[in-house]
Parts: structure tokens; sequence; C-alpha cells
């Protein structure tokens, strides 16, 4: 018999790193400082002087939110006749 399932992840381990590697290699600029024109700036919350992909890896790596788990979305199985 075989099986074959269909998983879904909205971001994987690398891919996080990979957008903060970027930010690091290139010098992205903090979040505050980056948007310190905008309204309201600068926020006392949120990544403040770290980059994006500082931030979404550090919320990444935080266990309270489980790192986007893949899901099962579909499942089938067969069964194969060897001769």
């Amino acid at each position: 018999m075989v099986t074959a399932t269909l998983r879904f992840q909205i971001a994987s381990d690398d891919y996080i790193r990979f957008l903060k590697n970027q930010a690091d290699e290139r010098g992205f600029q903090g979040e505050n400082l980056m948007c310190s024109d905008g309204p309201g700036r600068p926020f006392s919350v949120g990544p403040q002087g770290q980059t994006r992909g500082a931030f979404l890896y550090d919320l990444w790596n935080n266990p309270a939110y489980g790192r986007s788990p893949p899901e099962d979305m579909a499942s089938a199985s067969t069964s194969l006749l060897v001769r």
C-alpha cells in the first residue's frame, strides 16, 4: 500500500531565516527609523529598533507561537499489485 499526504505550511524555518539574513546582510534599517515619518512614530511596541526580518525571526522562535507546523490538507492511499 502507498499513501501520499499533501501538507501545507504557512512559513518554513528556511524562509524565516532567509528573511532575517537578508535584512542583516543588506543593512536594512530598524522599523522605527525606516518609518519615522509616519503618523504616531516611533511606536513603543513592535519591532522598534529591529528590522522586520529580525522581529519575525524572534516571533518564530518564541515557543508560544508554535512555528507554523505543517497541516495535513489531503491524503490518499492505493494498493499496488506487484508480480
